[in-house]
């Protein structure tokens, strides 16, 4: 179980969202931006045993029917 956060209440059709999200891979939390706001802050990863980030995944809520993912980057600073 856990629980769901809206970070962005209304989205308007069309419009670019630039989505950011900072990984701390020791501590097992992570910051969630939109649009360079901080939206999400020490939020624990939703499973505890993850040992590594290798993946992207989106995904969407509430009636809405597609959304589409460009320019998506990944950067590892040591």
């Amino acid at each position: 179980g856990g629980t769901q956060t809206n970070i962005q209440a209304s989205t308007t059709n069309g419009e670019p969202y630039h989505l950011k999200v900072i990984i701390n891979t020791a501590t097992k939390k992570f910051d969630v931006y939109v649009n360079g706001e901080l939206r999400g802050s020490g939020w624990s990863y939703r499973y505890a045993g993850v040992t590594k980030v290798d993946k992207l995944g989106s995904a969407i809520g509430g009636n809405a029917s597609s959304m589409s993912v460009d320019d998506a980057k990944v950067s590892y600073i040591p």
